[in-house]
């Protein structure tokens, strides 16, 4: 049975609750070696894909509750492989939105589980991730559209504490996402 969004920001919130200082400084120092990173661009390709998927085992484990620091940094042993799924994630959203926007945007939402899949299926090939991504977000593209969007209150208040609340709306967004993954998992039969 799919389980509403806000049920999946519910559960996000309380598995958040008594693990905000952990999962605030694991993703604080995320954000420091990114931003570091960025200083240069070829380094950042390949460290913000590591990054990325290291935050987001981190939030799986999070609604596992056996989230660690060190989760943040296991995917770096497969950096490689890992940003060559994010490169041919941005190719392809890329290629569909020169037809139009729109269609970008759709193909960019069917290849969004990538990386989740890639994070817990270690030995699965590139496009095989992308495919299963493709027909897991059957139906469900507007479901996580709406998901993100319903955030976009908090992100504004964010900028009203000069850009301080991003530490708790980045890391909340974040295991909302987890969590809807999870739900797409078990709906599809996967889990």
């Amino acid at each position: 049975m799919e389980t509403s969004n806000y049920e999946l920001k519910r559960q996000s919130r309380e598995h958040l609750t008594g693990n905000w200082g952990l999962t605030i400084g694991t993703f604080l120092v995320v954000m420091l070696i990114t931003s570091t990173a960025s200083a240069i661009p070829i380094v950042n390709i390949f460290v913000s894909a590591a990054c990325t998927v290291g935050l987001i085992i981190f939030s799986l484990n999070l609604l596992k509750d056996n989230a660690q620091f060190e989760d943040a940094f296991k995917a770096f042993p497969d950096i490689l492989r890992l940003t060559g799924a994010s490169f041919l994630i941005g190719l392809f959203a890329f290629l569909w939105s020169l037809l139009f926007l729109i269609p970008g945007i759709i193909k960019a939402y069917s290849y969004s589980m990538t990386l989740y899949i890639m994070s817990e299926d270690l030995d699965i090939y590139i496009m095989d991730a992308i495919e299963k991504s493709r027909h897991m977000m059957n139906g469900f593209k507007m479901k996580l559209f709406l998901l993100e969007l319903s955030f976009i209150g908090w992100g504004i208040l964010c900028l009203f504490t000069l850009g301080i609340g991003f530490l708790w709306l980045v890391p909340y967004v974040s295991v909302a996402k987890a969590a809807f993954y999870n739900d797409i998992k078990t709906i599809n039969g996967v889990a």
